[in-house]
């Protein structure tokens, strides 16, 4: 009687491909929790059927909560198999989102960075607001700049008003090497996050994404 296959979880299968020498490397997936809907949206994007294995959840929530939520996700993903420690990477994308009216503003927005940074999830962060990135795939920005006045621009070049919650990955994706350039320039010549505005290491995760083995654009 012949052998009967063993049968492997999904996540015992990934870890099983790890240890077979010659196998290719197994997907990377990455969890990724974001302020809303427009990043979630984003984000789910980059999901293909050889690439990453891209999970972008909106936890509607800001600065040290949503830092909170991304770490419970992780450790529940973590007890179910969902998530290797070992292979998988968490993200967080969030803004900086001042408030010259609260003064523990900016006190909050370093303590999520210090948080995520103790539980290794990385950040992906905007100094105003997410809006930069997008803003980035269409101009140069070099001024501190509030989020309304990022709408405002973004009309401007799109002809048509800015809406939280749009999709807009189609619209921008094919100026998106502009937008990895200007970004890392941002990046490169500021230093403390909460005061660098404009900007943005949202390029960092991208580029992860867009490098990762399998990747191709699907949509």
């Amino acid at each position: 009687m012949a052998k009967r296959k063993q049968k492997f979880e999904p996540w015992e299968l990934r870890k099983e491909r790890k240890r077979e020498k010659g196998a290719f490397p197994p997907r990377r997936r990455y969890l990724i929790c974001t302020e809303g809907k427009t990043e979630t949206l984003y984000f789910n994007h980059y999901k293909s059927s050889t690439g990453p294995i891209v999970v972008a959840l909106d936890k509607s929530d800001h600065k040290v909560s949503l830092v909170e939520k991304t770490i419970e996700e992780k450790n529940r993903r973590l007890q179910t198999g969902e998530f290797d420690k070992e292979i998988d990477a968490a993200w967080v994308v969030l803004d900086r989102d001042a408030n010259p009216l609260n003064k523990t503003d900016k006190a909050q927005f370093n303590k999520a960075l210090t948080l995520a940074e103790k539980h290794k999830i990385s950040v992906a962060y905007s100094n105003d607001s997410f809006e930069l990135w997008i803003l980035l795939h269409y101009q140069d920005l070099g001024t501190s700049t509030h989020r309304d006045q990022l709408f405002k621009m973004l009309k401007k070049h799109r002809n048509i008003k800015y809406e939280k919650g749009a999709d807009l990955y189609r619209e921008i994706k094919g100026l998106r090497q502009n937008a990895l350039k200007r970004s890392a320039r941002l990046h490169n010549s500021q230093n403390r996050p909460e005061s660098a505005n404009p900007s943005t290491t949202v390029h960092l995760l991208v580029k992860q994404l867009m490098n990762e083995p399998g990747y191709r654009e699907e949509d």
